[in-house]
């Protein structure tokens, strides 16, 4: 599995694959997180509405990877977040989204947990991004929004469809590099 994220994730950020245990007083446990999320709600922007990513209340035992994570999305290029499931993926995402955010930069959440086929990866970060697919050249739509918003996209849930997000996330990088992605 690691060589799949190697090769077709080169800027990835592996997480810890321990879970917390227990949030009592035993110290051979550790709580390394604690979210609350609520529903995706839509931010407007000037021109076009974006799903907005849910919302985390505390992240907690994870400085050290919000500090690595926040570094990485400042050089350019996408950025990618590994680890198991349950392990704090997308809190993170979200966390670092949020505190990296610029001014007069909107943050985009495009979730891929309920796509199966490959084959609706363009349409459903494009749905997120409130883009009309082209016919000619489906993620083009895309590609001219981030070329010319300030927008923080995250890509969730890759993991079921990755060789086409994968393709997706280079194409949009090859071709508006300023663009800023966090993909999990």
């Amino acid at each position: 599995m690691s060589a799949i994220f190697d090769d077709r994730w080169p800027n990835s950020i592996p997480l810890p694959s321990t879970l917390p245990r227990s949030r009592g007083g035993d110290t051979n446990s550790l709580v390394v997180w604690e979210t609350t999320f609520q529903p995706a709600r839509k931010v407007a922007s000037t021109t076009s509405h974006h799903i907005a990513p849910p919302q985390t209340r505390q992240l907690l035992g994870r400085d050290d990877a919000i500090r690595q994570i926040s570094e990485q999305l400042n050089q350019p290029g996408y950025l990618t977040i590994v680890g198991p499931g349950g392990a704090g993926k997308t809190s993170l995402a979200v966390m670092v989204a949020h505190q990296s955010c610029k001014a007069g930069e909107a943050i985009a959440f495009a979730d891929l947990s309920t796509v199966s086929d490959p084959r609706f990866v363009v349409p459903a970060i494009a749905s997120a991004l409130g883009v009309s697919l082209g016919f000619d050249d489906p993620i083009a739509g895309v590609i001219d929004l981030l070329r010319s918003n300030r927008l923080l996209l995250i890509i969730d849930n890759c993991e079921h469809v990755i060789a086409m997000a994968a393709t997706v996330v280079e194409r949009i990088s090859s071709e508006a590099p300023a663009a800023r992605i966090i993909a999990t």
